[in-house]
């Protein structure tokens, strides 16, 4: 079976992917700009068991919790020739900070655009 922190990861993957299809350069967003945007809480319920080889499709919305914060809600499906079915449903949490001060950040603009693409509803 599929260790549960590696589905987190495949979410995150899904989230960088998302990223970048609006042309977001990621070595900059994670490493170069002047605003972090760590994660600060996750959470993954989990319905079947997911095992090495099995084809998942992740899907993901977004909502914005306040000014600097905001959540992404994903369900990853496994898919086969007969069926797709939910295996688990995932939240991660992101918080803006400056990332010398560490202070509470607003969102940014090109983050908030991107947001608005992945809303519930949009």
């Amino acid at each position: 079976m599929v260790y549960f922190a590696n589905l987190l990861h495949i979410c995150h993957e899904a989230y960088e992917a998302s990223l970048r299809s609006t042309g977001v350069n990621l070595r900059q967003f994670f490493e170069a700009g002047e605003i972090a945007i760590p994660i600060i809480h996750s959470d993954i319920d989990f319905f079947v068991p997911v095992y090495l080889g099995d084809l998942l499709l992740v899907k993901f919305t977004a909502q914005t919790i306040n000014s600097g914060v905001f959540q992404l809600d994903y369900q990853l499906f496994k898919q086969s020739a007969e069926d797709t079915i939910l295996v688990a449903t995932a939240m991660t949490k992101h918080s803006c900070i400056d990332r010398h001060q560490r202070q509470k950040r607003d969102i940014p603009d090109n983050v908030r655009q991107w947001l608005a693409q992945w809303a519930k509803g949009g």
